[in-house]
């Protein structure tokens, strides 16, 4: 099974941890009631699992789920939701590691050119990158142009285009 596991510490009793980390799995992943879903494939490769729940400090758990990577669509955003999702809103619960199959790795890659190829590009090498972004949002063409034109004159080795 292609599942990412994703480790949440949740702040409950020991009585409601179990019930508490079940809740997450389905909110994690399909977001409605497990009776309400009718195909079987869903409930047994989609729904996320809960695969580990252990003591994490006073009144605290480590809960790690297995979420299936199809709920990810193979996107990176995706793929945030995912983990973060409406457990974000959920003060007593905090996603704290994720470990990704392999699979995900490959299909995800990481950064085009990383650090190193960021500094090779501009050729700063020995020294920090700078960057900035075209503000404020609604200006102009030509106001966007001419304030990119001074931030490159200034010596700006990256500039976001918002």
């Amino acid at each position: 099974m292609n599942r990412l596991q994703a480790s949440y510490r949740i702040r409950a009793s020991a009585a409601e941890i179990d019930a508490r980390a079940r809740a997450l799995a389905i909110e994690q992943s399909v977001e409605m009631p497990p009776t309400a879903i009718t195909e079987q494939r869903i409930h047994d490769e989609v729904v996320a699992r809960v695969e580990d729940i252990a003591a994490d400090g006073p009144g605290h758990f480590r809960v790690t789920l297995g979420i299936a990577m199809e709920t990810t669509g193979g996107e990176a955003g995706q793929l945030l939701n995912m983990l973060f999702g409406n457990c974000s809103l959920q003060e007593e619960v905090s996603l704290v590691d994720v470990d990704l199959p392999e699979a995900a790795l490959r299909a995800f890659g990481g950064p085009s050119h990383g650090t190193g190829g960021l500094r090779a590009l501009c050729g700063a090498t020995a020294r920090p990158l700078t960057c900035s972004a075209l503000k404020p949002q609604g200006s102009s063409p030509a106001a966007l142009a001419a304030l990119a034109g001074t931030l490159a004159a200034a010596g700006i080795d990256f500039i976001k285009d918002d």
